[in-house]
């Protein structure tokens, strides 16, 4: 990162807070926030590939992701200024954060993955069965592919949202995808879009209730079914 205070996220975002209800708080992530934000990440999404290759791993992915000029952190935190609780991180313009991520970020993730997996010798069947292939094809597919030209709609992905336990059912969650859908609205993103496991029925009708759309269906690499849900945002160009 290159503040000690405040990481480089979206310009428009910048200085920008959104007042939540009462008890709580959601502004932007800051540098300060990255070591509880990993911390509590790892103990709600313990069975994720980047998670099981540990804090250290974690911290950079987050560290490389907030560099990137087209994603959102958001935080919600206590009014009394006594504890995180909840989280937000997404993107504004998938391209752009994925030209990001597979460019200036890669050389500092591949060198994080590759230590993690030295020290986790366990996870390299997983590695090379379900990550391996799809990461150089992944690779590839963005190196060759042409910049999307600057009138071509933007389209976004909400990556992770979480509400800590003891805090569920109370707004927090909405608040933050309020925040986050109306900073993608102001970075003039078409739509937002995210993944979802199928059999998780409540926080499908969370994003329905708020007029997400199922707009397909999936399958992992490990046999999990998927949801891909997506909201139109009202049809903004870049």
């Amino acid at each position: 990162m290159t503040s000690p205070t405040k990481l480089p996220l979206f310009p428009a975002w910048t200085g920008v807070g959104t007042a939540a209800p009462a008890a709580f708080d959601v502004r932007l992530v800051e540098a300060h926030d990255l070591a509880l934000l990993v911390e509590v990440h790892l103990q709600q999404f313990p069975d994720g590939f980047y998670a099981r290759l540990g804090p250290a791993f974690m911290t950079r992915y987050f560290q490389q992701c907030f560099r990137s000029p087209a994603a959102i952190g958001l935080i919600a935190e206590q009014c009394d200024g006594s504890g995180l609780v909840g989280y937000l991180v997404g993107t504004v313009d998938n391209d752009a954060h994925d030209r990001f991520m597979n460019g200036p970020a890669s050389p500092a993730l591949a060198a994080a993955g590759a230590s993690a997996l030295v020290r986790r010798p366990s996870l390299w069947s997983d590695f090379a069965r379900l990550r391996a292939l799809w990461y150089a094809r992944r690779f590839v597919s963005r190196a060759v592919r042409p910049r999307r030209p600057s009138a071509e709609p933007r389209h976004g992905e909400l990556l992770y949202i979480c509400t800590t336990a003891g805090h569920r059912r109370r707004g927090v969650g909405a608040a933050l995808l309020r925040s986050y859908v109306e900073g993608a609205k102001r970075a003039r993103a078409a739509s937002l879009h995210l993944v979802s496991e199928r059999e998780n029925a409540s926080g499908r009708d969370f994003y329905e209730h708020r007029g997400w759309r199922v707009v397909s269906e999936s399958v992992t690499r490990d046999g999990r079914p998927l949801v891909r849900m997506g909201l139109s945002l009202g049809g903004f160009t870049g």
